[in-house]
């Protein structure tokens, strides 16, 4: 079953669409790049050619009737595209598979002994990038929230334990690194799938996040993920999951 896990998780989505090309912590505006003369094109965007030569409005939809992008055009937050992509995920209320690996310090850690208490396992691509440095980070600064949870945060890259080191100690991290050099970990999760662009094949690291229950099983996953504003999201999934729970 473990090994078969991200093809569980491929399949359940494969219909997600979600554009998650966000791999630092600086945000866009969203707003249209007009060219130089103010349009992106000749004539209006709204202008459609008919049979006579002559031009007609499209409907009012995407463009107003200036022919720019209209602000009433609602744009998906990273918490509604995170839930979108989430929605889809087959993997919740599974057990989450059995693991240990090493730390920053070389020492051993293992998912049996985190029962007892919520672990957030989040998966990422490299030590000190940016986007993984925003991750961390981000953790980091609300780590104490996330333990008066009852909870501990675990990442996992494929970098190995020096490299967590370096890094934990270049921006003072708080969080635990896990080093899979082999991806044994990460394919059983479905965080490292196959890839092909053209003629190019290889594998890569999905960024996806795991909150894992006392009883070890996975009651929520994150198979995309934003990592500008992530943490204090899954820490507020969290609180919401505990107070279902316990009916307050």
């Amino acid at each position: 079953m473990k090994t078969r896990l991200w093809l569980r998780l491929l399949d359940g989505l494969l219909p997600v669409l979600v554009l998650t090309l966000i791999v630092g912590c600086a945000s866009t505006t969203g707003k249209p790049t007009p060219s130089a003369n103010g349009n992106d094109r000749a004539g209006t965007a709204t202008d459609h050619h008919v049979a006579d030569g002559s031009t007609r409005k499209a409907p009012n939809s995407v463009h107003g009737t200036s022919g720019q992008p209209s602000t009433n055009v609602h744009r998906p937050t990273p918490l509604e595209m995170e839930e979108a992509a989430a929605s889809r995920s087959p993997l919740k209320g599974v057990a989450a598979p059995a693991f240990t690996l090493l730390n920053q310090q070389e020492k051993p850690v293992s998912l049996d002994a985190m029962r007892g208490k919520w672990t957030i396992l989040y998966f990422y691509p490299k030590d000190d990038t940016p986007g993984c440095t925003c991750q961390a980070t981000e953790f980091t600064d609300i780590l104490r929230r996330i333990h008066t949870l009852n909870a501990q945060v675990f990442g996992v890259s494929p970098d190995n334990p020096s490299s967590h080191r370096f890094f934990i100690n270049k921006y003072k991290l708080g969080v635990t690194l896990l080093s899979d050099t082999d991806h044994k970990v990460m394919s059983q999760y479905g965080a490292y799938v196959p890839f092909k662009v053209g003629a190019i094949e290889g594998h890569r690291v999905v960024r996806s996040t795991f909150l894992i229950d006392p009883q070890g099983k996975i009651a929520y996953h994150w198979p995309e993920v934003i990592p500008q504003g992530h943490a204090a999201r899954v820490r507020d999934k969290l609180a919401a999951i505990q107070k279902q729970a316990t009916g307050s």
